[in-house]
């Protein structure tokens, strides 16, 4: 088909009937929106591999475990000066 002919499937409108065509291209435009969304948040199976195999990345570089009580503070026990 032409592209002319395309765009003109694209834009029918008829009430009370969905456009086919046009759902698919949504559809499909929404799902490598969310593949790209997903890849940028690290949100897939290779990200989440990759995070468990390099958790050296991840260091405690603000001390946020102990702030949130997920570890205890040291406490520094000071002895008597003779």
């Amino acid at each position: 088909m032409t592209k002319q002919l395309m765009t003109k499937f694209f834009q029918t409108r008829i009430e009370g009937f969905v456009n086919i065509l046009n759902r698919q291209l949504v559809r499909s435009e929404r799902r490598e929106e969310r593949r790209y969304l997903d890849e940028l948040w690290g949100d897939t199976q290779e990200a989440r591999e990759w995070a468990e195999n390099h958790s050296y990345m991840y260091v405690n570089v603000f001390d946020l475990r102990r702030l949130f009580g997920l570890e205890p503070y040291v406490v520094v026990v000071e002895e008597e000066s003779w």
